[in-house]
């Protein structure tokens, strides 16, 4: 990611910049889910706090970043603003071999990609987590594409105040996460995953039925308290259910497809709300939520 943004930031040419693009994309898939991984076999017992920590560090990450570049274009290019992001990254590569309990060993190792889709796909529960893990993925896709248009064309909310109840989503997620997982250490996690969905589902009709500016506002607070519930409570509930000797490539295996499918939910939404209206694209991801709600119960 660092040799990524390097190249990004000193790119001559539209094909550097894609090149850029590749090597980033490429450090950026490869770092979550080894990180999962070893927050797993560290902390076991507190797998889900532990979880809520680690996936809220990257809504507060986020949430400076995005100050961040904006100090920096007030001063110097768009080039600029990514040699933090180098230093930044290169900082944590050594914080991580500095304070690794770990050796090093390199040997070859078996990708063996069709045992991994027949444990993720063989097993009637674990599809139906799947496809939950996959609406939700869509939802979040669509509503942190598009809830700022949303607000201000169904709302008629003013464009500080959509990108303010935008920001918010993941200021509640820093707060959110950390406690969520905490609870999923002290409740059954297959109930906790689908009553956050639910939260966010009723939350996520208010926005979609109110009208007055408070009420869609406490509306997107609310949505984004179940939202962000759900990964840290789900992702632990997950590797206690991936086999030990498998769970990294489990949770890989999983991530790709419902990240992949996630992805389609802003061009999906988009679409509905220029042949309809945002109200009714946004009703649909209710109707994604309600539906992995269900999916959750039925997979246990």
């Amino acid at each position: 990611m660092s040799v990524g943004f390097l190249v990004f930031a000193g790119a001559p040419t539209y094909v550097v910049v894609l090149l850029g693009a590749v090597l980033i994309g490429f450090g950026a898939g490869l770092y979550p889910t080894p990180a999962r991984g070893l927050v797993s076999d560290l902390y076991v017992e507190r797998r889900g706090q532990a979880f809520g920590l680690h996936t809220a560090s990257g809504d507060a990450g986020g949430v400076i970043a995005a100050g961040l570049a904006a100090a920096i274009l007030a001063v110097a290019s768009w080039r600029g603003a990514f040699l933090p992001v180098v230093v930044v990254l290169v900082a944590v590569a050594l914080a991580l071999h500095v304070w690794s309990r770990e050796g090093y060993h390199v040997e070859s190792v078996e990708l063996d990609i069709a045992a991994t889709a027949r444990r993720l796909l063989g097993d009637g529960s674990m599809r139906r987590l799947l496809a939950a893990y996959a609406l939700y993925a869509f939802t979040w896709q669509a509503a942190t594409g598009l809830l700022p248009t949303f607000l201000q064309r169904s709302k008629s909310f003013s464009p500080a105040v959509a990108t303010a109840s935008f920001g918010a989503l993941f200021v509640v997620g820093a707060v959110v996460k950390p406690i969520a997982g905490g609870l999923g250490d002290r409740f059954r996690r297959d109930r906790l995953a689908p009553a956050a969905l639910l939260l966010a589902a009723v939350a996520l009709s208010g926005i979609v039925l109110a009208s007055g500016e408070r009420s869609v506002t406490i509306g997107v607070v609310a949505f984004a308290v179940g939202l962000m519930a759900y990964p840290p409570v789900m992702q632990a509930y997950l590797m206690d259910t991936f086999p030990t000797e498998s769970m990294g490539g489990d949770l890989g295996g999983m991530r790709s497809v419902y990240i992949g499918l996630g992805s389609l939910g802003p061009t999906v939404v988009g679409f509905v709300a220029g042949r309809a209206s945002y109200r009714v694209a946004f009703a649909g991801l209710v109707g994604c939520l309600l539906v992995a709600v269900a999916l959750v119960l039925v997979g246990e």
